[in-house]
């Protein structure tokens, strides 16, 4: 499955291509202005650099979040739910059934 990042009506580009893409400075919006969008970076915890876009969407474009494996599923949950409840989003949260194993 590949994610897709839909910049228009009819263009759509890849989640990575979009993110790492310094080209892509304005995005078209609805109303038809175009805004900009910086590409930033944070640190994960693993230590790399990562980039990413702050991009605004509708609140209701987002129907389920799945946590993916951890050492805490429940607390994943339960956190996610509280961090999305004070944000006034309405969506279910779940947790993946795949086992998690600490290599």
């Amino acid at each position: 499955m590949t994610t897709t990042v839909s910049l228009n009506e009819n263009t759509e580009k890849g989640y990575f291509d979009f993110i790492d893409s310094s080209n892509i400075d304005f995005i078209e919006l609805e109303n038809g202005v175009k805004e900009f969008f910086p590409l930033c970076y944070r640190i994960l915890k693993s230590g790399i650099i990562a980039p990413y876009r702050t991009v605004p969407f509708p609140q209701n474009s987002i129907e389920e979040i799945i946590i993916g494996p951890s050492e805490n599923n429940e607390l994943a949950v339960k956190g996610l739910k509280s961090l999305l409840s004070s944000l006034n989003f309405d969506v279910e949260v779940s947790s993946t059934r795949t086992s998690f194993r600490r290599i």
